[in-house]
């Protein structure tokens, strides 16, 4: 999670509507750009065996439990980071 929070205090990722991290500013730096991909991608498979695993525990279409943890990422996401609202755009918090 630190180097999530990084990226997120970087401006580089915020949190979407669905519960999942998204690259919202691709840094210019190639090297910096690589690892905040592989960042993002390594944190929202994590996710998706959490919400698929809460699904199941709680019987629960998945498509609820990721908007519960999309409003629970969004909820608790610090001001300046970027969240996506419900209709599709960003804002820093």
């Amino acid at each position: 999670m630190g180097e999530v929070q990084n990226l997120k205090n970087d401006r580089v990722v915020g949190e979407n509507r669905l519960g999942f991290l998204t690259i919202v500013r691709l840094p210019e730096d190639p090297g910096y750009a690589a690892y905040a991909q592989k960042i993002v991608r390594a944190e929202n498979r994590d996710r998706e065996v959490l919400y698929l695993e809460i699904a199941k525990r709680e019987k629960e279409p998945l498509q609820v439990v990721e908007e519960k943890y999309s409003l629970l990422w969004r909820e608790h996401a610090f001001p300046g980071e970027w969240v996506q609202r419900n209709r599709g755009d960003w804002l820093e918090k």
